[in-house]
């Protein structure tokens, strides 16, 4: 070991930096960076300079103390200027170096976290705070004791096939399990390929609330596929995307959730392609103040909104089929709702758009274009403060648009 004595002792010990190094030939190389104390000086001389008046910054000639658990005799000493990477010799002299500043300490890079690697059947416990990266084969059965929680804050690679999923369930039925997260900055390009997850519910780590089965959170350049989600319970969502950018998901099927089955808060560039939304206890789709496509989804037999568009949410819906639920689309609070090529069939209200807190100045807007409306009344609702607007497209039973809500080459379905 060889250590930066910090304290000053003379000797190692536990207070002491350990420095890494590397052996080559018959000598070492510290893998560290060494800095100068910097002092202010001739501040009354140098009061007209342009960039700081009256203070110059001078490096002063500073000492760096090494202990070692065995002896250490230096014959000759090189090292390399850390921004020119120009290489010198150091030699022996007289001068006294003063001791480093309070902030002054060698740089040391961080070196990798070793890759983790799961496979076969895997037992969790308790809080489990992931920090190193973790890649998880296919086939991998990951069983959650009751409450217990997973928080990843690296990459993570879930490694997924459809012929053999990864799967995090509960280890004894009945007894539903905390959470999974992609927590943080660190999770950034993880990808989530042919995963299952259900029997989770949610939790308070660390003083953050995850009110999801799976949350992704404070992260971007994410990759969700073929992810089944299902019976998730306590608390709202099976899938919550916060503060996030660039979420792809691919082919999701979401069967049964609690309350909303994904919620998606203050998050941008997140995209849907494919993928089933079925029998949630409240909205298929829960979209606040993000910008969101969704494209060849089906929304089905949702208690409440098929899609909820709201606090100043821009989304855009194609090639989509919504179909059974209380309300199909609903914007609202200054958001816009785009639609095109979809099918709306036999929701109890087919668009609504309101103003429901005034905060954000007015209502919401829907344009639909080129899509089919069928079922039921045909109901449209628009406040005075919100718009809907139809085009190019055919209704079943073909109605009167209403206040606030306009028909452009809207026709009678064949």
């Amino acid at each position: 070991t060889v250590a930066w004595d910090s304290d000053g002792d003379g000797r190692l010990g536990e207070g002491d930096m350990p420095i890494p190094f590397d052996v080559v030939d018959d000598g070492i190389k510290l893998n560290a960076v060494w800095l100068a104390n910097r002092t202010a000086v001739d501040t009354e001389r140098y009061r007209h300079a342009a960039d700081y008046p009256g203070v110059r910054i001078d490096p002063r000639a500073t000492r760096f103390v090494l202990v070692a658990d065995v002896p250490l005799e230096a014959s000759t000493l090189t090292a390399r200027n850390a921004i020119t990477r120009e290489a010198f010799t150091i030699s022996e002299g007289s001068l006294e170096g003063s001791w480093p500043g309070r902030f002054n300490t060698p740089v040391i890079a961080k070196r990798p976290i070793p890759t983790q690697v799961w496979k076969g059947e895997i037992s969790i416990s308790g809080r489990n705070i992931i920090d190193a990266p973790v890649h998880i084969e296919a086939g991998t059965v990951v069983k959650m004791a009751q409450e217990a929680v997973l928080i990843f804050r690296n990459n993570v690679e879930i490694a997924g096939i459809p012929q053999s999923p990864v799967v995090i369930a509960p280890a004894e039925a009945g007894k539903p399990f905390g959470l999974v997260a992609l927590q943080g900055q660190g999770t950034a390009g993880s990808s989530v390929r042919n995963l299952h997850i259900s029997g989770g519910t949610g939790g308070r780590i660390e003083n953050i609330q995850y009110t999801a089965m799976l949350t992704i959170s404070n992260t971007r350049d994410i990759e969700l596929s073929n992810l089944k989600l299902s019976d998730n319970s306590i608390y709202d969502d099976t899938l919550h995307i916060i503060y996030s950018d660039d979420v792809r998901i691919d082919n999701i099927q979401v069967t049964n959730a609690n309350m909303d089955a994904i919620d998606i808060d203050i998050s941008t560039g997140v995209k849907f392609i494919g993928g089933v939304i079925k029998g949630s206890g409240n909205d298929g789709i829960d979209l606040m103040s993000s910008t969101v496509d969704i494209d060849g989804v089906i929304l089905s037999s949702n208690k409440d909104k098929g899609i909820s568009v709201g606090e100043s949410t821009e989304v855009v819906v194609r090639d989509s089929r919504i179909e059974f639920n209380t309300i199909g689309i609903e914007s609202k609070d200054g958001s816009m709702a785009r639609v095109f090529g979809t099918s709306f069939n036999a929701n109890e209200t087919q668009l609504a758009a309101d103003i429901k807190n005034w905060r954000y100045g007015n209502g919401g807007r829907i344009d639909v274009t080129n899509s089919v409306l069928t079922g039921g009344g045909n109901v449209f609702r628009a406040d005075a403060a919100s718009t809907i607007r139809i085009t190019g497209s055919h209704l079943s039973p073909l109605v009167e648009p209403g206040d606030r809500i306009t028909f452009d080459n809207v026709r009678a379905l064949p």
